[in-house]
């Protein structure tokens, strides 16, 4: 009888914690709260970033050294994201605005950047709408 009762008991136990197993799996969408970067910046302040500093590109061309240094701290982020959430949909879509903005700055390093971001999305991200825009 014991044994009868200690199987069911085992019985019950696994059945219950298989969902809260699965259920424990992390998500593949960062927290909207977490930071990222030595900037620690988090995902909406990464996209508030690249839309403003995309903005003062085309109004102050002559601001490129700044717009530059801040749009790699936006990079820094970005890539501290994907390496904590690589199946974050967002991720290519963040990716290929930065690489829009350093296509905006006429600097040889920003246009380093911007071939490398693209290469870094069609690589990470091949099955991404913007991954087959980049390699067009």
């Amino acid at each position: 009888m014991r044994h009868l009762i200690a199987g069911l008991a085992l019985a019950f136990a696994v059945s219950v914690a298989s969902p809260l197993a699965a259920s424990a799996a992390p998500s593949p969408v960062a927290p909207a709260t977490q930071r990222f970067g030595s900037a620690k910046l988090t995902v909406l302040q990464m996209r508030e970033r690249l839309a403003d500093l995309s903005s003062r590109a085309e109004a102050a061309p002559a601001d490129a050294p700044a717009i530059f240094a801040g749009a790699r701290a936006v990079e820094a982020a970005m890539r501290d994201w994907q390496a904590l959430y690589p199946s974050d949909p967002w991720i290519p879509t963040c990716a290929y605005t930065l690489a829009e903005l350093y296509g905006k700055l006429k600097r040889a390093d920003a246009q380093a950047r911007r071939a490398a971001t693209l290469d870094w999305l069609v690589e990470t991200y091949p099955q991404s709408d913007y991954a087959a825009v980049a390699s067009d």
